[in-house]
């Protein structure tokens, strides 16, 4: 099995992605999906951008480990594997960023109907009907923020 990892985020041959965090000198070692972590920074993990990519942006990991948003060119890149979440902030290409991973709360949404299971379109936005590949964007918890599953 291959692991890749990325600033705090591990991810193995399955795309399992999994947060790490190392706090202070009691070198405990927190695994999970960012629930063990508080704050700002809760649910996010840093990423090598292939592309520029926008905040709020549907995000995919591609084989390299590197990210890019999800579009469609002539075909969508998106697949039902390689979601890892959304952006949290504008990352040029080639550039380290954020991402909201599985368990984070993203923020840099607009005109959500809250308690609604939101799927990743095609292109990369966010809709409430599932498309083909069926992906699950996250749940929202108000108009702006989506909880990334």
């Amino acid at each position: 099995m291959a692991i890749k990892v990325s600033g705090t985020t591990v991810i193995d041959d399955n795309r399992n992605i999994t947060d790490v965090e190392n706090f202070g000198d009691s070198n405990t070692v927190y695994f999970g999906n960012g629930s063990n972590l508080s704050g700002a920074e809760s649910g996010i993990s840093t990423f090598v951008a292939s592309g520029a990519i926008s905040n709020g942006d549907t995000v995919i990991v591609n084989a390299d480990g590197t990210v890019s948003a999800v579009t469609i060119s002539g075909t969508t890149n998106l697949t039902a594997e390689n979601y890892i979440g959304i952006a949290a902030e504008a990352i040029s290409d080639g550039a380290t960023g954020k991402i909201t991973v599985i368990g984070g709360i993203n923020t840099a949404q607009s005109g959500l109907t809250t308690a609604r299971t939101y799927y990743v379109q095609n292109n990369g936005s966010l809709g409430l009907t599932s498309g083909n590949p069926s992906v699950v964007a996250g749940t929202s918890v108000s108009s702006t923020e989506i909880i990334v599953r």
